[in-house]
């Protein structure tokens, strides 16, 4: 599948960092619909709100513990009382459940829910080698121009088989108005980690995500292996209220 207009080219070559560095690289067609499954929990979550969802599955990204999950389709770790609230901004930014670590899915202000509407969490502990969650918003309408958009996100335990990413971000479904792929909300991932820098995949880009686009969250190479590795452009369109 081709992209385009998603993101710029960063060379990382011969650099130094002072910090554990992650990137966003992209792929495709890692959707994994969790709708009906056995064991998927629909979330009591409406228009501003939020649920914490306690979960043994985590890493040094993204830590285990009380996740915090937004209706407006954001996620925090162990943010106690934040929120992310309906200002969303560049990250890093106490916006985003007060600069602690969390995953901007595709977060901008939703609309109240549909019929068709849901925010649905599932467990994968089966292989206890591949364990993982998934946190999935359904027909999620957004951008007050009648646009629903279906995507997730998944945090991988810290097991020896998913050590290549720590989380991926997924879109089935976000190119209807008033969402345009991210062209007025954040995407990335905001870090409170002791030295793990933030990184930010997009802020109102439009088709910064693509339908069918998954976004893993991976180290960034060590430097001098020449790679090419790609990262988020930044836009600066706004919506019009």
């Amino acid at each position: 599948m081709k992209y385009v207009r998603v993101c710029a080219v960063l060379a990382l070559v011969g650099a130094t960092a002072a910090h554990a560095q992650v990137t966003f690289t992209p792929g495709g067609g890692g959707f994994q619909d969790i709708t009906g499954m056995s064991g998927t929990l629909v979330l009591p979550i409406g228009l501003g709100g939020f649920h914490v969802q306690t979960t043994a599955i985590g890493n040094d990204k993204f830590p285990a513990g009380d996740i915090k999950i937004g209706y407006n389709g954001t996620i925090g770790s162990n943010v106690g009382a934040a929120i992310s609230t309906s200002n969303h901004q560049p990250i890093p930014t106490n916006e985003l459940f007060l600069g602690e670590t969390a995953i901007a899915v595709i977060w901008d202000t939703p609309d109240p829910a549909l019929g068709s509407t849901q925010v649905l969490f599932r467990e994968f502990t089966d292989d206890p080698n591949d364990t993982y969650y998934i946190v999935q918003w359904n027909d999620l309408p957004m951008g007050g121009a009648g646009g629903k958009a279906t995507f997730q996100t998944r945090v991988n335990g810290n097991n020896p088989f998913r050590t290549t990413f720590y989380a991926q971000l997924s879109y089935q479904s976000v190119h209807e108005p008033g969402i345009f792929g991210g062209a007025f909300a954040t995407i990335g991932y905001q870090s409170h980690e002791p030295g793990v820098d933030s990184v930010q995949w997009s802020f109102d880009q439009p088709f910064a995500v693509q339908n069918g686009m998954d976004l893993f969250l991976v180290d960034v190479p060590s430097p001098g292996t020449g790679l090419m590795i790609l990262a988020g452009s930044l836009g600066v369109l706004r919506r019009r209220r």
